[in-house]
C-alpha cells in the first residue's frame, strides 16, 4: 500500500516501509512543472489506489513558494476533494496533515 508524502519528507516513507506512488519521490517546486505533469501524478495516485496522503506545509522561500498549493494547485485540489483530514501535527515549523480516503 502506498503512502503519498507531498511535497517531500521521504523519511516518512522510509520509516513506515511504504512507497510513494509514482515516479517522482519528491514534489518540490518545479517537479510537476505543467498541468499535464500534475494530472499525471493524480493518475498515479489513483492507479496505486493511494489511501493515505501526508501533506507537509513546507514552504520554499528561495522559490517564492508558500506551500504545496501555490505551485501544484491541481494536485492540491484533488487531495482536498478526495481525502479527509484525520490528523494534524499542530502549528510547528513544518506542519503535517494526515489525510485518508
Amino acid at each position: 500500500e502506498y503512502v503519498a508524502v507531498v511535497p517531500e519528507e521521504r523519511l516518512i516513507n522510509f520509516l513506515t516501509g511504504r512507497r510513494h506512488p509514482g515516479t517522482d519521490q519528491s514534489l518540490n517546486p518545479g517537479w510537476l512543472a505543467t498541468p499535464e505533469d500534475e494530472r499525471g501524478f493524480i493518475e498515479e495516485l489513483e492507479r496505486g489506489r493511494t489511501r493515505v496522503v501526508v501533506l507537509s506545509n513546507r514552504s520554499y522561500p528561495e522559490n517564492r513558494r508558500t506551500g504545496f498549493w501555490s505551485y501544484n494547485p491541481l494536485v492540491f485540489d484533488h487531495i482536498r476533494r478526495n481525502y479527509r483530514p484525520v490528523w494534524n501535527s499542530g502549528p510547528d515549523f513544518v506542519q503535517f496533515y494526515l489525510l485518508a480516503r
